[in-house]
């Protein structure tokens, strides 16, 4: 049985892939208390404590890009009311804040210092560590947000800032099959399916994730560094 690395298998996407492939792999998952993207060294350290000898077959990075960094994050957007962000919000410390010289205010700063700079570069710094060892394939979790289609009425800077980490993590992915090109990197859109922080979901989170395993199953190294719904459509 190859082996399989899946980042995120706490949250709700990584462990619907973890069951799918528990049956015919050797599964690694990994959690943000783990791997913590938030930290490289946190994650040099991961990877270096890796044995020589692992390699994997397919390493899936289902980690998320969204770390909900400020204040406003927190309160506003279409799941602010969900519990698991409501009992988030009671449970989080406070940060301390840092005056950055042209950087007044204090969204735009946790966004830009803690979250665009940290998480998704650190996910890339993360894979080019683990190059060595990646047999096959690179999947790379996106959201459809990344495409930057919105209504202009209800466009706000959370929306915005939401859409630029997905852009940002998928435009990396296809630079990626630039550096990689004996890699087949998948970027796929997972739906709307229903968790914890999205109980509104309309999708069924087992069901998508099976259409997607079949698609990683089934890749052509041809189509490295496109975009992909969960049901196989091309979205760039």
């Amino acid at each position: 049985m190859a082996n399989i690395l899946i980042t995120g298998t706490n949250g709700t996407l990584g462990n619907a892939f973890k069951q799918h492939y528990q049956k015919s792999h050797k599964v690694m998952g990994t959690s943000r208390s783990i791997l913590d993207f938030n930290s490289g060294s946190n994650v040099d350290k991961f990877v270096s404590s890796l044995p020589e000898h692992v390699r994997f077959e397919s390493v899936i990075l289902c980690a998320a890009t969204y770390s909900f960094p400020s204040d406003y994050n927190w309160t506003w957007g279409k799941n602010a009311g969900s519990p698991w962000r409501q009992n988030n919000i009671a449970d989080r410390p406070d940060k301390r804040r840092e005056e950055l010289n042209d950087v007044f205010d204090p969204v735009l700063y946790d966004f830009f210092m803690n979250n665009y700079k940290v998480n998704v570069i650190s996910q890339f710094r993360f894979l080019f560590q683990l190059y060595p060892k990646i047999m096959d394939k690179i999947v790379i979790i996106g959201s459809t947000a990344g495409l930057m289609k919105y209504s202009q009425k209800s466009f706000t800077f959370e929306h915005f800032q939401y859409k630029l980490q997905k852009s940002s993590l998928m435009m990396g992915a296809k630079c990626l099959a630039k550096f990689f090109p004996n890699l087949k990197i998948i970027i796929l859109c997972p739906g709307n399916y229903k968790s914890n922080i999205n109980p509104d979901g309309t999708d069924n989170i087992y069901e998508n994730v099976s259409s997607m395993c079949n698609l990683i199953d089934n890749f052509n190294i041809e189509n490295s560094g496109k975009i992909f719904n969960f049901n196989g459509d091309e979205l760039g």
